[in-house]
């Protein structure tokens, strides 16, 4: 999943290096409700059900958010389906700011 120059993985890991979370950043060429192109993407985090709400995911926000800086970009873009709410509040308050909402289609062939 993380071969190559377009992704990186981040770790949470608590003192004894036992895993707390992880999250995923690709740099896509396009991204919804960005401005730059290309753009890093959030394209997923986790965090261990016992350590939600402690400040875990927030932490792993910023230092990729620090990394993304050093590298020379200027925003981070998520996104979170639309009946998730939970994940909508979360993003919120680690600082995203909603862009847009968007319905994707299929057709099977």
């Amino acid at each position: 999943m993380l071969e190559g120059e377009k992704r990186t993985g981040y770790l949470a890991l608590r003192p004894d290096h036992a895993p707390l979370g992880f999250a995923e950043i690709c740099i896509r060429e396009y991204a919804n409700g960005c401005t730059a192109q290309p753009v890093p993407f959030l394209e997923g985090i986790w965090i261990d059900p016992k350590h939600r709400r402690h400040g875990v995911g927030r932490a792993l926000v910023e230092s990729i958010t620090g990394d993304l800086i050093e590298q020379g970009f200027h925003e981070l873009c998520s996104d979170a389906d639309i009946r998730n709410r939970r994940s909508h509040q979360v993003h919120q308050n680690w600082g995203f700011a909603e862009t847009e909402r968007v319905v994707y289609f299929r057709k099977v062939l």
